[in-house]
């Protein structure tokens, strides 16, 4: 997400339009990882809105990093060769892309390939995402290593364009396009390339970070996110719109997504109020009025009806009680 969103505002695209193009807020937090459909449509709207007709080559080129992926990206830095490196991230992929196909493989006299496209069965994603993967798989390697790392071939799932001097240039090579799976190969000289100044003993402690991260159960994660983004909302009235722009989903999706992890919207809500609720009102200082303002209620008078509701007590007793302890 980061690359389009830096390139775009290179172009003079503003980065508010880009998010909310994507169906995102402005104070959407952008190294936050989101649904692939999100992601695909940032880098479609990226491509379509700006003047470069190579959006996601230049994307690619000059603004992936490490930290474009993370965790992934930071410990694929510091392996021994560029070729471990890559090893990491198809190790990773899930944690980068929940959706996508990042696999990389050797052959016994050392030539590699690396694989990067959508899952079997997923939407092909767009021109400017399979330009920036490949663009950006190159050009950190040759950021990493110092050398001018060049792949034997380059192949991309979407059509050709009838100008190619720019892959040439960026690549050393003319594409294949119209590919079953974008891919890149690199010889074994390649691969071997130590990158510089790598810490493999680090790369070692965050790929079991990283591991963890695969073992997450995405329901789990999920609520989390939902429960964060209703604390954000509360005093605004926790909307489920407001709650799915957090999200970076739409209301249905959302909605869906709750009921297959059995979960509720409105009980999330209300359980995240109940706990607020609770914290807030053991503070000497916070007046019930005040309370129910930060929980989202219009008056006191809901309030106390909803807080009998979770505790079957009174707020003004619960204050009376938090104020005498103080």
């Amino acid at each position: 997400m980061l690359p389009a969103l830096e390139y775009g505002e290179k172009l003079g695209l503003a980065r508010a339009d880009l998010l909310e193009a994507a169906g995102l807020s402005e104070a959407f937090d952008p190294e936050v990882r989101v649904p692939s459909a999100v992601l695909l449509s940032l880098w479609a709207e990226g491509a379509k809105r700006s003047t470069d007709a190579f959006f996601g080559l230049h994307a690619g080129e000059h603004h992936v990093a490490a930290r474009s992926v993370q965790i992934v990206g930071f410990a694929a830095r510091q392996a021994r060769t560029l070729g471990d490196a890559y090893a990491v991230t198809s190790e990773f992929g899930k944690v980068t892309n929940e959706a996508s196909h990042i696999v990389f493989t050797r052959e016994p006299k050392g030539v590699g390939r690396l694989e990067i496209g959508a899952l079997k069965g997923m939407p092909e994603w767009p021109r400017a995402y399979n330009e920036m993967a490949l663009a950006g798989y190159v050009c950190t390697g040759r950021r990493w290593t110092g050398q001018n790392v060049r792949p034997l071939a380059v192949e991309f799932q979407h059509a050709a364009v009838a100008n190619v001097s720019e892959y040439e240039r960026l690549f050393g090579v003319t594409p294949r396009f119209g590919a079953p799976i974008n891919s890149l190969t690199f010889d074994a000289v390649t691969l071997d390339q130590p990158l510089d100044a790598s810490d493999p003993a680090l790369g070692e402690f965050l790929k079991q970070q990283a591991r963890k991260q695969l073992t997450v159960d995405p329901s789990a994660q999920l609520v989390d996110r939902v429960r964060e983004a209703v604390q954000a909302e509360l005093a605004k009235g926790a909307r489920a719109s407001a709650i799915a722009k957090r999200v970076a989903m739409s209301e249905r999706t959302l909605q869906r997504r709750l009921s297959e992890a059995g979960h509720g919207l409105k009980a999330l809500i209300d359980d995240v109020r109940h706990q607020h609720a609770v914290k807030a009102l053991a503070r000497p200082s916070a007046s019930v009025s005040e309370v129910a303002r930060e929980c989202g209620f219009s008056d006191a008078a809901s309030f106390r009806e909803a807080f009998r509701r979770w505790t079957g007590e009174v707020p003004r007793e619960v204050k009376k009680l938090a104020r005498q302890r103080a």
